[in-house]
């Protein structure tokens, strides 16, 4: 597994155990493209993100470029 992935899996890791409640609102993709929605899931090959009307569509860890993590409203 490479370094960059590696970070990328303990920076997810990290910003979930340190928020409990929270939410990626925004992943921006190597291509350019940003995707909003909820992280489902993340592991060291997919990232997992809940969109509008229930989609859960998989996206390969190594075209994510950056996550960015936004608290839930209560």
């Amino acid at each position: 597994m490479s370094k960059h992935l590696q970070a990328f899996i303990l920076a997810i890791a990290v910003a979930l155990v340190a928020s409990g409640t929270v939410s990626a609102d925004r992943l921006k993709l190597r291509s350019g493209q940003t995707v909003e929605g909820s992280l489902v899931s993340a592991d060291a090959k997919i990232v997992r993100m809940l969109l509008t009307g229930n989609q859960i569509p998989d996206f390969k860890v190594s075209d994510v470029s950056s996550v960015e993590f936004v608290p839930r409203e209560v």
